[in-house]
C-alpha cells in the first residue's frame, strides 16, 4: 500500500511538473515548425519569475551619472540646435517624437526627428533624472493619444520609407529604457496597464513583413543565410530592426510577467540568429558593402543586449547553438576578426545591400572602411585626435560578459567593471549600452570572475576607482583633487595663468587652417613670468582651438618625428605622455593642448594629467617650458587673435 501511495505521488508530480513545462510557442514558430524550432533550446527559455531587469538600481544609476556621463561625448548641442530654422529644445521635440514626426520619403523632417532622438538619449545620459521625466512624458503621450501616430504609412514609391523603418526601429529602444528604468517612472498602475497593453498589442501582431514600399516579396532566407539578397528578400525582417523589436520584447515580457509576449520575443530571436551563417559571420550586418563596417560594430551591441536580458532567465545565450550550428560566443569570436580586418567578410559584403549612398561595393582595405565610417579624411584625423577611433578596449565594453567567461585573460590588471574603458555613444539602436545592465547586475549573481576579483582588493577599491576614472584614454588614476585648476561652478581656471608673451618678430600665417583652428600662425618670443625670468619660445606653429564653448585651449606643434623644427624638450616625452594620459591633449600628429580656462572636466583632468607627468620627471628643462607654456596660454592667446583677427 505504501508502495502503491509513492507511486501515484510520484505521477501527481510527474504530472504537474510536464504542466509547468509546457512548450509556449508562439504564432510564427507554430508556422515554421521544423527540426531546428523542435530543439531549440532557446525557444524553451521559459520567463524570469522576476518582473524587473535591474538587480542593483543603485549601481546602475551610480555608473550612468558618475562613470559614463564624465566620459561622454560632446552634449553641448543638446537643445540648442538648429536645424531647418527651428531650434529643437525639450518642449519641440517632444512634440516631434509623441507625435511620430517622419516623412514617408527623406525629408528635412527625418532629420529633425533624429536629432531629437539623440538629443534625449544624450540628455537622459547627462541627467538620468530629467530623462526619465522627458521619457515620462513622451511615452504617455504616444500610448494616450486619441489618435494613433505610430502607423505605417505608404509613400506610393518603391524607395527607402525612413516612417516604416523608424516606427520599431524607435519604438523598440523607448520600451528597452522604459522596462530597464520601470521602478522610477512616476506612472499610476492603470497608466503603466495603458503603456503596456498599447506596446503589446502592437508587437504582437507585428511580423516585420513590410520593406520600406520597395518590391521585395521574400522574408529572410534563414534556412540558407548566403541566399540573402538585397533584390528579393525584405532585409530588415532580419536585421538590426528584429534583434531591436526582438530585445523591447523581452524586457516589456519580464516587467509584465507575460509568457505569451515572451515566446514571441524568443522566436523572433531565435529566427534573426538564424541569419549567422556556418562561418559564424552574422549575414545581415555583414552584406552592408561599403557600409559593413560601421553595421557590423553595432553587431555585438545588439547581441550583448540580448545576452543580458536572457542571463535573467539563467540562460547562457553565448553557448546557444544557432540554426547553422555556431555558437554565439563563435560569432563574437568572428566579430572581433573582423573588427580588426573587416575585409575578411568581403565574400559577405560584396551583396552591398542597403549600401547605395557609398557605391554598394566594400572598399578593399580595412583602413578605408574606417575613413568612411567617420565621414572623410578630415573627420578621421580629427576622431583620432580624440580617440573615437574603437579599439580592442571599446570592443570588450561592446561584448562585455562574452569576454568576461569565454576571455578572463583581456581583463587581466583590472579589478571591477568600472576600469572597463567607457564606449561614449549611444545610437538609435538602444538608448541602455548592454554594459549598464551588466554592471548593475553582475554583483548580484553569486560567485563570478569580478566577485574574485574584487576580492582581491579592500571593500572600498570600486567606489576610488568610480571616482577616480576619467577619460576612456587615460590609463591610470589620477589625484581627485585638481592642483592646478582654481574650481567655480563647473569652470575649470588655471592657478598660474600670469607668464606674458613678449613677440620678437611679426606672426606668419600657414598656407592651411582647418575649421577647428582659429589664429594660427608661426610665433616665437619670450615667456616671462613674474619675478621676469625669460623662456624662449623657438618659432612654433599654434593655433586656438575651436569649440562651441568658451573654452580657452592653446594648440601646439612640438613634433611628430625625430629631428623636425619642434620645441625638443616637450618632444622627447612624447612617446610617455601618450602612454600615461592618452592622445586626446598629444596626437600622433605632434599637436600639444594647454588650457587656461574650461567647463569640460575631462579636458582639465587629461591636463592636470600632462602636468603631474612633467612633475615627476627628472626633466628640469621639460618642466619650465611646460610650465611657461601653460601659464602663458592665455597671453599668447590675446596675442594670437589681436594679431590675426581677419
Amino acid at each position: 500500500m505504501k508502495k502503491l501511495f509513492i507511486f501515484l505521488l510520484f505521477s501527481i508530480f510527474t504530472f504537474t511538473n510536464s504542466i509547468f513545462a509546457e512548450q509556449i510557442y508562439s504564432d510564427e514558430a507554430m508556422e515554421m515548425m521544423d527540426d531546428h524550432v523542435k530543439r531549440s533550446e532557446l525557444l524553451k527559455v521559459p520567463l524570469p519569475k522576476i518582473n524587473r531587469i535591474i538587480k542593483d538600481f543603485d549601481r546602475y544609476k551610480d555608473y550612468r551619472t558618475n562613470v559614463m556621463a564624465n566620459n561622454w561625448h560632446y552634449t553641448n548641442y543638446v537643445w540648442k540646435e538648429e536645424i531647418d530654422g527651428k531650434i529643437l529644445t525639450k518642449e519641440f521635440c517632444v512634440n516631434v517624437i509623441s507625435k511620430f514626426k517622419v516623412p514617408t520619403t527623406p525629408t528635412i523632417k527625418e532629420k529633425v526627428f533624429k536629432r531629437c532622438l539623440n538629443a534625449l538619449m544624450d540628455y537622459a545620459l547627462i541627467n538620468l533624472d530629467g530623462g526619465i521625466k522627458m521619457f515620462e512624458e513622451i511615452i504617455l503621450n504616444i500610448t494616450t493619444s486619441e489618435k494613433d501616430y505610430w502607423v505605417y504609412k505608404k509613400s506610393g514609391k518603391d524607395n527607402f520609407n525612413p516612417r516604416d523603418y523608424n516606427l520599431w526601429g524607435v519604438l523598440s529602444p523607448i520600451i528597452t529604457f522604459y522596462a530597464v528604468n520601470y521602478n522610477q517612472f512616476n506612472y499610476t498602475d492603470k497608466q503603466h496597464a495603458i503603456i503596456q497593453k498599447y506596446f503589446k498589442d502592437k508587437a504582437m501582431i507585428d511580423r516585420l513583413d513590410r520593406d520600406n514600399n520597395r518590391r521585395r516579396t521574400k522574408l529572410c532566407p534563414i534556412d540558407k543565410p548566403m541566399k540573402l539578397s538585397g533584390k528579393k528578400h525584405k532585409v530588415n525582417n532580419c536585421g538590426s530592426v528584429r534583434l531591436r523589436f526582438a530585445s523591447a520584447e523581452l524586457a516589456l515580457a519580464i516587467v509584465m510577467q507575460d509568457k505569451e509576449l515572451w515566446a514571441k520575443a524568443l522566436w523572433d530571436l531565435d529566427y534573426v540568429l538564424s541569419m549567422t551563417n556556418n562561418e559564424g559571420f552574422f549575414v545581415p550586418l555583414s552584406a552592408k558593402g561599403c557600409k559593413a563596417l560601421g553595421y557590423t560594430w553595432d553587431t555585438s551591441k545588439l547581441f550583448s543586449m540580448h545576452v543580458e536580458l536572457l542571463n535573467l532567465a539563467n540562460f547562457n545565450l553565448l553557448d546557444y547553438k544557432t540554426r547553422h550550428g555556431k555558437t554565439l560566443s563563435e560569432a563574437y569570436e568572428v566579430l572581433f576578426k573582423q573588427y580588426n580586418d573587416i575585409t575578411i567578410s568581403k565574400h559577405i559584403a560584396k551583396k552591398g545591400i542597403g549600401a547605395y549612398s557609398c557605391g554598394t561595393k566594400p572598399f578593399k582595405t580595412h583602413q578605408k572602411h574606417l575613413v568612411y565610417e567617420f565621414g572623410g579624411k578630415k573627420l578621421y584625423e580629427e576622431a583620432l585626435e580624440e580617440n573615437w577611433i574603437p579599439n580592442k578596449d571599446d570592443y570588450i565594453n561592446w561584448s562585455i560578459r562574452f569576454v568576461t567567461e569565454k576571455h578572463p585573460e583581456w581583463l587581466k590588471g583590472k579589478f571591477t567593471p568600472h576600469e572597463i574603458k567607457v564606449f561614449p555613444w549611444l545610437s538609435q539602436y538602444y538608448y541602455v549600452q548592454a554594459f549598464e545592465i551588466f554592471n548593475a547586475n553582475i554583483m548580484s549573481e553569486g560567485e563570478n570572475l569580478w566577485i574574485k576579483k574584487l576580492s582581491e582588493k579592500p571593500k572600498d577599491y570600486e567606489k576610488k576607482i568610480a571616482k577616480a576614472q576619467i577619460t576612456e584614454e587615460i590609463s591610470e588614476p589620477m589625484k581627485e583633487n585638481f592642483t592646478i585648476f582654481n574650481v567655480e561652478n563647473g569652470i575649470f581656471k588655471l592657478k598660474s595663468n600670469n607668464v606674458n608673451f613678449l613677440s620678437n618678430s611679426n606672426p606668419i600665417k600657414p598656407k592651411k587652417q582647418k575649421e577647428d583652428q582659429l589664429y594660427k600662425s608661426f610665433i616665437k618670443g619670450n615667456l616671462i613670468n613674474e619675478v621676469d625670468k625669460k623662456v624662449k619660445l623657438k618659432e612654433v606653429l599654434v593655433y586656438k582651438r575651436k569649440l562651441d564653448t568658451n573654452d580657452q585651449i592653446l594648440v601646439i606643434y612640438i613634433g611628430e618625428e625625430p629631428g623636425e623644427d619642434a620645441i625638443t624638450p616637450l618632444f622627447r616625452h612624447r612617446e610617455n605622455i601618450q602612454k600615461k594620459c592618452g592622445t586626446r591633449f598629444l596626437n600622433q600628429w605632434g599637436w600639444m593642448s594647454f588650457i587656461s580656462v574650461t567647463n569640460n572636466e575631462n579636458f582639465a583632468k587629461n591636463q592636470q594629467c600632462h602636468y603631474d607627468y612633467f612633475k615627476e620627471t627628472n626633466d628640469v628643462e621639460a618642466l619650465e617650458l611646460f610650465e611657461s607654456v601653460l601659464g602663458g596660454t592665455s597671453s599668447i592667446l590675446k596675442y594670437l587673435k589681436e594679431n590675426l583677427k581677419s
